[in-house]
């Protein structure tokens, strides 16, 4: 036997917990005690608070030799 379950598109899926709000911003619903789903949004470089650099720092450099090369990877990512 074979079932098939269809998830409502995108473009109509909708949610009591979470909306767009008025300014287009994400709404939250919360509950009697305040919880609510927690919004990390602006964790991290797309907070805003700092650029990505656009040249990063060379910290080691493993020049690749014939073989398996995992370990020597492995190390440098370890020693960085």
């Amino acid at each position: 036997m074979l079932a098939a379950l269809a998830a409502p598109a995108a473009s109509g899926a909708t949610s009591t917990w979470i909306w767009r709000g008025s300014d287009g911003s994400l709404a939250y619903r919360q509950q009697d005690d305040g919880d609510r789903i927690p919004d990390f949004s602006m964790v991290g470089y797309g907070a805003g608070w700092t650029d990505l650099p656009t040249t990063p720092p060379v910290v080691l450099t493993v020049t690749a030799t014939t073989g398996d090369n995992t370990s020597r990877i492995q190390a440098a990512i370890n020693s960085a």
